[in-house]
């Protein structure tokens, strides 16, 4: 028995697909020609090109006016108005197992002649033909996975001058520690959200450091999201809080453990840091 797919595209279930093609996996690469020689100059480097997906999807309703409602919402989830930046979520379950990619609908073709009476639309079947150009070569699982960090409070000392009240400084919180386990089979973009009150607060994961130069208050929170290239606080871009030092395009996780430490100046012990991801994949 052949295994069935089923699509949903940005909340709207799509149906059954005939035809999911996934596209062919393509590299961009710079390696340049070896003069003289015709061969090549190597290593270049290589950068995945996302393939564009070629669905057909198949209605599955019991009378002519159901189907039409279905191929209604497709068209209307198929040609969504995005703004620059934007990208759609296309889930698909295959074996009982739902994940997902990203990009945008490209071509639409909506059913033809099958809406004659007598056609298979009048018996609540039509086929709606599509493209899904992805942004991004990863499947990923549905599933969020996230790993919550405390920070330590800061300390606070007394200084007694003979000639003034006593003065306080604080100290940085020392940083905690928790272990955040990547799956997968590939290195996958997380995305860190701190929650205030902290001043100057970072995020070491393994190797990558996300850290924010400024202060948060109390009831803050900026999300930092490495899959798509944004700093937000409350769904505004905030981009001027992120440190010269991190670079969103280096924020990767390869599969494994690895160890999160949060830092920063917080005299309450109340701010935290969650460190999320889903694991990616190279294939569905």
């Amino acid at each position: 028995m052949a295994t069935e797919t089923v699509l949903e595209l940005d909340g709207v279930t799509l149906g059954r697909a005939r035809m999911f093609e996934v596209g062919v996996d393509t590299l961009t690469t710079s390696d340049s020609p070896r003069p003289g020689t015709g061969g090549r100059v190597l290593p270049g480097r290589d950068e995945p090109v996302p393939p564009v997906y070629e669905l057909e999807l198949l209605t599955d309703e019991a009378d002519a006016l159901g189907a039409r409602e279905r191929v209604e919402a497709w068209a209307n989830a198929w040609r969504p108005e995005h703004e620059p930046g934007e990208v759609s979520t296309l889930r698909y379950r295959v074996d009982g197992r739902w994940r997902r990619v990203y990009g945008r609908p490209d071509r639409y073709a909506p059913p033809g002649a099958g809406a004659a009476e007598g056609g298979p639309l009048s018996a609540g079947r039509a086929v709606l033909a599509g493209q899904f150009r992805l942004t991004d070569p990863r499947h990923y699982d549905d599933e969020t996975q996230s790993v919550p960090i405390p920070i330590v409070p800061a300390t606070s000392a007394g200084l007694a001058l003979p000639t003034a009240p006593p003065f306080t400084w604080l100290s940085d919180g020392q940083p905690a520690a928790r272990y955040v386990d990547v799956g997968g089979g590939m290195a996958t973009l997380p995305a860190v959200t701190f929650t205030g009150p902290v001043a100057n607060p970072w995020v070491r994961i393994g190797p990558v450091t996300v850290e924010l130069a400024g202060t948060l208050a109390y009831d803050d929170a900026v999300t930092v999201d490495a899959r798509t290239l944004t700093v937000r606080r409350g769904g505004v871009p905030v981009a001027g809080l992120l440190s010269p030092r991190t670079r969103l395009a280096d924020l990767t996780l390869a599969p494994g453990r690895h160890q999160a430490t949060f830092g920063g100046t917080d005299p309450t012990g109340t701010a935290t840091a969650v460190v999320a991801w889903r694991n990616a994949w190279r294939t569905l």
